[in-house]
């Protein structure tokens, strides 16, 4: 209003307009259209009709309000831009008072007329009139707009409530058809506590009910903009009304939401807003935080206005695992975290981190992004990435400044907060996790530790004990020796990079993250790379949000697959496959289509029930497949014939998954646009496959011994699982049975045959693999030789864990082949001259066993293997050639194993059996102990 103040006394002080109020219309001779008459304005009276005629925009009140509801600025900057971005002509309504004397021109009341049509058209006509004439542009074409203005005379009782009501259909009517007009949740409250005080004011203050009030709604608007005027709506708006609209900062803050992102606002429906309020317990302090938290996520592009649903806010059924409950811990932990890094920081730096750490203003100007206040939002402020601040700080201080901007006010942590909230941890438990420990542990150590300079003894004791793990105590005994100083540096280096590489593959996304930031994550590890040189991603989805929502799905098991979340990550896939990410902001984005020859491949781990459910969602996103082809894989005879059976009793579909599900998987191909792949997968779906992968058809798989199939331990998994129930027997095989068995998870996760998913891949290229179920990481092995990406599920975080490590080992395995692109020659070198030390001293430990004293002779040395890895005497099993000299001396053997790479090509089997093979054992053996 004090733009409009200025705007309009600012117009009366121009030479052009400070008479304009005394001036008549433009008559029709001249361009405009005939203003009204005294006789004209006795029969609008008389006879209780609206009349039109030409008017002065200067004689209608600009200041006077009928709803008394606020105005929404962006709205009017809309109006600004668009309707009156060049000069134009205004229509204006007025009410005349019904016992208004008609012998009294009503065109003499300068600026006193009650104008009842939209206010923001009013303001947005004057500020734009200001904007031109405050420059010398257009003035006398404005000039001829306010003259020209089109007046429609409406007559109407003598009372406020008239106004009010007459005002408001008038918006209605205009709010329909112009986005710019929409009535927002919030205008809608404040057009709710108008009515209620005019009824207050016309009865004497006595109460007014809710019904009372619908009922005045029925009768004199219909609403055709905004949420509809229903008995709980308008209880909901009046208790906001007396609580959170009665506290000026609070209401300051709705205002800047719909300012901010008009029709776009987060604050969508007047429940959403009751919901916030009674999670805040209508807490003042707490209501501002969780409010400019939304607006603040909103604002900076971490997450979408339209994400910002209930679910995502309060969690599924009202249980406390939103994210309203997540800022609200955040809040509540805030204090503590910061005395904790006053305790453990040097005290200059940690004055300064609190500053930056204590509301998000703060956070915004030392952290960089655009600042939620009133000032900000009108200029357009966006302060720079710059954190110089931070780079003046002690190296540990500069990770406790990261840590604490993303633990309170980033989304990184937010899936072990979330789960902090479902369990009532308190903060010192959270810092405990696996994934947080870490980074805790290295803030509040003493020793200065910069966040990618380590000091040397830190890792050089990292890579010991990684090596220790890797090698037996015999070989690292040897590399600690003086002369072999070079070649344990080397293989140290060597294990540090494969585990650095291992840590850097595996990556845990969150349902919950933003589309935009999904997409930048997945583009930066290439997860859509089908081949190349980069490795492949291994995504581990891991989904908080796991039993019980799904009410359809829970006969089978307590799924974690959430449309909306799984539906948002194939669409950051998608979006990977251009050159460019697409525009995330605009309305309807655009995806690249998928070209018919990419592929994907679903597997659903035992729960066949859930396939359609991804094969749907592949349909529904754009650019999806058409087709689709899939066959099922069992473990033994009895499984097969209830295939069958139920194949003809549900005709021919398997979608329900009501059978036994703890021994059969369904393998679902998903490809483009093209259904080539018809002919490949072929129609004998029910055969058997028994290892071997020839013909033109892919087999089901037959196990003659269940026990023989990979499974995962009961304990394991009911921990993982976290208390859901386990069952120990085959599921139901009807329909009835399974639906009565809510919640009842199979005891084992069988694991497919790695052959037959080795010859999936060969077949199919698949551009991804999606694991509904992350089970038995055996089947990983393929997908990582052919460097593959793979989206696996897990249920929870002890799920996640267990699923990774095992994945890493494989990973890890891989990369430390000697036929691995990983691996360097002179690694390989060195582990080979400590193997064969090694096999060398074995094989004259098992001598001068069997020969006793004999083989303790003065002279005696052992016997030199040759290249192939047989002694240079006799073969194994067979006639060799002696040679003469064959006996050398321990300085001759490493002499002769140091000769280069050129032993390395000739003797390269013997140098992967020596890597693969410590003392006997595979080096998998030795992995268990490496911790990633």
């Amino acid at each position: 209003m004090a733009k409009v103040k200025e705007a309009w006394n600012g117009l009366m002080s121009q030479d052009d307009f400070h008479s304009i109020q005394k001036e008549s219309p433009l008559q029709a001779g001249k361009g405009g259209c005939l203003h009204a008459t005294d006789f004209k304005l006795i029969k609008v009276q008389n006879l209780g009709h609206k009349y039109t005629a030409g008017g002065n925009a200067a004689w209608a009140n600009p200041f006077w309000s009928p709803c008394s509801v606020p105005l929404i600025n962006s709205a009017i900057s809309s109006l600004i831009n668009g309707r009156w971005r060049k000069p134009a002509s205004i229509e204006i309504t007025i009410a005349v008072c019904s016992h208004s004397d008609p012998t009294k021109d009503q065109t003499r009341f300068k600026s006193q007329l009650k104008r009842i049509s939209p206010e923001e058209e009013h303001v947005a006509f004057i500020l734009s009139t200001w904007r031109d004439v405050s420059k010398g542009e257009y003035i006398e074409e404005w000039k001829a707009c306010w003259l020209s203005a089109s007046f429609t005379w409406l007559t109407v009782a003598d009372d406020a409530e008239s106004c009010f009501w007459e005002a408001a259909k008038i918006r209605e009517k205009i709010g329909e058809s112009y986005e710019t007009l929409y009535y927002t949740p919030v205008q809608r409250i404040f057009q709710i506590g108008a009515v209620k005080k005019l009824l207050q004011d016309k009865g004497g203050e006595q109460a007014v009910s809710v019904k009372v009030l619908k009922r005045h709604f029925d009768q004199n608007l219909e609403i055709k903009s905004g949420e509809a005027a229903t008995e709980h709506m308008i209880q909901t708006a009046i208790a906001l009304w007396n609580s959170l609209f009665s506290v000026p900062r609070l209401k300051e803050l709705a205002f800047l939401m719909d300012e901010t992102f008009g029709k776009m606002s987060p604050l969508d429906t007047v429940a959403k807003l009751e919901s916030i309020m009674r999670s805040c317990r209508s807490n003042n302090d707490h209501l501002e935080w969780c409010l400019i938290q939304m607006a603040d996520l909103c604002l900076n592009r971490k997450v979408s206005p339209q994400e910002m649903q209930p679910t995502y806010l309060f969690g599924a059924k009202g249980q406390p695992k939103g994210m309203i409950h997540v800022w609200l811990w955040k809040l509540q932990s805030k204090p503590k975290l910061l005395a904790l890094l006053d305790q453990h920081l040097p005290p200059e730096d940690a004055v300064q981190i609190r500053k930056s750490l204590q509301n998000h203003e703060s956070f915004r100007v030392h952290y960089g992004g655009r600042p939620f206040t009133a000032e900000a939002i009108k200029e357009n402020l966006k302060v720079p990435d710059g954190q110089q601040w931070i780079a003046c700080m002690d190296p540990r201080s500069q990770k406790a400044a990261e840590f604490g901007s993303q633990f309170l006010y980033g989304l990184v942590f937010d899936h072990a907060i979330k789960q902090a909230v479902r369990h009532q941890q308190p903060l010192d438990e959270v810092l405990e996790r696996s994934d947080i420990e870490k980074i805790w542990k290295q803030i509040l150590s003493p020793a200065s530790v910069a966040a990618d300079d380590h000091d040397a003894k830190d890792i050089g004791m990292a890579k010991s004990a990684a090596l220790v793990s890797l090698l037996p105590s015999e070989n690292i005994e040897k590399l600690n020796k003086p002369e072999n100083a070079g070649k344990l540096e080397t293989i140290e280096n060597a294990v540090e990079s494969a585990r650095k590489q291992v840590k850097s593959q595996c990556l845990t996304i969150d349902g919950s993250m933003s589309l935009e930031k999904l997409a930048k994550m997945m583009r930066e590890m290439r997860v859509c790379k089908l081949r190349g040189s980069h490795d492949s991603s291994i995504l581990v989805l891991y989904v908080l949000e796991a039993a019980g929502e799904h009410e359809r799905d829970s006969r089978r098991s307590p799924t974690p697959v959430r449309r909306d979340f799984m539906e948002k990550v194939m669409k950051a896939i998608w979006s990977t496959r251009a050159s460019e990410l697409p525009d995330f902001d605009e309305d309807n984005v655009v995806f690249p289509a998928l070209d018919p020859s990419d592929v994907f491949l679903y597997f659903d781990g035992g729960r066949a029930g859930t396939q359609p459910g991804f094969t749907q969602l592949f349909k529904s996103l754009e650019g999806g497949p058409y087709n689709k082809h899939q066959f099922h894989v069992n473990y033994n005879e009895d499984s097969v014939k209830e295939h069958r059976k139920a194949r003809s009793l549900s005709g021919g579909t398997l979608d329900r998954g009501v059978f036994n599900l703890s021994q059969m998987e369904t393998i679902v191909v998903i490809p483009g646009c093209s259904s080539r792949l018809a002919s490949v997968v072929g129609s004998r779906r029910n055969l058997h496959f028994t290892g071997s992968t020839s013909g033109n058809s892919l087999q089901e798989v037959f196990k003659n011994d269940l026990k023989s199939v990979p499974t995962l331990p009961t304990t394991d998994k009911h921990a993982m699982m976290q208390g859901a129930r386990l069952k120990d027997d085959v599921r139901a095989t009807t329909a009835a049975k399974g639906l009565d068995q809510p919640g009842i998870e199979p005891m084992d996760w069988s694991a497919l045959d790695h052959r037959l998913v080795e010859e999936l891949l060969h077949r199919f290229r698949p551009k991804a693999v999606i694991l509904a179920t992350a089970g038995c990481p055996s089947i990983m092995q393929p997908i990582l030789e052919l460097q593959i990406p793979c989206l696996a599920v897990c249920y929870s975080a002890q799920h996640e864990k267990w699923f990774q490590e095992n994945t890493n080992k494989i990973l890890f395995r891989q990369m430390c082949l000697a036929k691995s692109r990983h691996f360097q020659p002179e690694v390989a070198k060195a582990l080979k001259d400590t193997g064969k030390v090694d096999v060398d001293a074995q094989e004259t430990n098992k001598k001068q066993s069997k020969h006793g004293n004999r083989s303790k002779s003065k002279g005696a040395k052992p016997k030199r293997r040759s290249k192939s890895g047989k002694g240079r005497g006799r073969g194994r099993g067979g006639k060799g050639k002696k040679r003469k000299g064959s006996e050398l001396d321990d300085d001759d053997l490493d002499e002769d194993d140091l000769d280069g790479e050129d032993d390395l090509q000739e003797d390269g089997e013997e140098d992967q059996d020596r890597l693969l093979f410590a003392n006997g054992k595979p080096i998998s053996h030795h992995l268990h102990g490496i911790k990633f």
